[in-house]
């Protein structure tokens, strides 16, 4: 693998759910900027993998879910510690101390679906533009059960038809439809695998395509701020949709994509290009 195909695998961050299909209250969460390739090693198909999944008796582990776009590495550690360790961390930990008064929200899967939507509603990483993927057809009716009721309005549903508005992306085509009563464990496995790929490389071919976009322009862009129209020497933003020359001084474009009901110095999660208005995602932006 080149140099240039690793730096766009380094760009990616996820945190996955794995359950086992052997044993159903049996879970593990970790962090990988290849989900494939470490699905792999959990399973024992090549080396490597986590001591507590290389159980026998535990394995095939399925990925339920995986939730990216994190802006950084560390911020993604910092939230798989986070969803690991829900009795203790400082974002659930309150809450997980009234579930531990009832067994039914206290195990396996449901605690950790439970833990994962207090996370993406805590203040700390709510202004992250996280996306929440669904392999798995069980695990998606336990979200939907459970995401419905007090959650913020960016994660509800749109009409269950699969789609989950910002927080959730649960698409028809990512969607395990194997019947898990009812299919041997190998089929359930190799599907699940097949999923997640499709998944992951439509997502390391759309920053290929936008590194290279922004590459090209480096040779090709006029060295002006379409703000304030002087020569850019320092930090700049550029736009980064095909066709669309927009680049200026970081501190011009800055005061105008901060949030306008708050006093936050962080900027909008999205904002429209001020030459082809097309959306900018800012997170996107900084992996680029």
């Amino acid at each position: 693998m080149s140099s240039k195909e690793n730096d766009h695998i380094e760009s990616f961050y996820c945190v996955y759910l794995l359950n086992s299909l052997q044993k159903k209250n049996s879970t593990y969460i970790g962090s990988s900027n290849d989900p494939v390739r470490r699905l792999r090693q959990h399973n024992g198909v090549i080396s490597g993998g986590a001591y507590r999944t290389k159980k026998v008796a535990n394995r095939p582990w399925e990925m339920c879910l995986f939730v990216h776009g994190f802006p950084t590495k560390s911020m993604a550690l910092k939230f798989e510690h986070a969803w690991q360790h829900c009795y203790q961390s400082r974002f659930t930990k309150i809450k997980h101390q009234e579930w531990a008064m009832k067994k039914s929200n206290n195990r396996g899967l449901l605690l950790k679906i439970n833990t994962l939507k207090l996370l993406l509603n805590n203040e700390h990483f709510a202004h992250f533009d996280l996306e929440v993927v669904v392999f798995d057809t069980q695990g998606l009716n336990k979200i939907q059960n459970i995401w419905c009721q007090e959650v913020k309005s960016k994660f509800k549903f749109d009409d269950f038809n699969f789609v989950y508005k910002k927080g959730l992306n649960v698409q028809e085509n990512y969607l395990a439809k194997v019947d898990h009563l009812n299919s041997d464990l190998s089929k359930i496995t190799e599907e699940n695998l097949a999923l997640v790929k499709n998944f992951y490389d439509t997502k390391i071919a759309e920053l290929k395509f936008l590194r290279e976009s922004m590459a090209k322009k480096q040779v090709d862009d006029i060295n002006e701020c379409f703000i304030c129209s002087k020569n850019i020497n320092n930090i700049s933003i550029k736009c980064y949709h095909e066709n669309c020359h927009f680049k200026s001084h970081f501190s011009c474009i800055y005061p105008k994509i901060l949030p306008e009901e708050n006093d936050s110095l962080v900027p909008k999660t999205t904002f429209k290009c001020f030459n082809c208005n097309n959306e900018i995602n800012w997170f996107t932006l900084q992996k680029l």
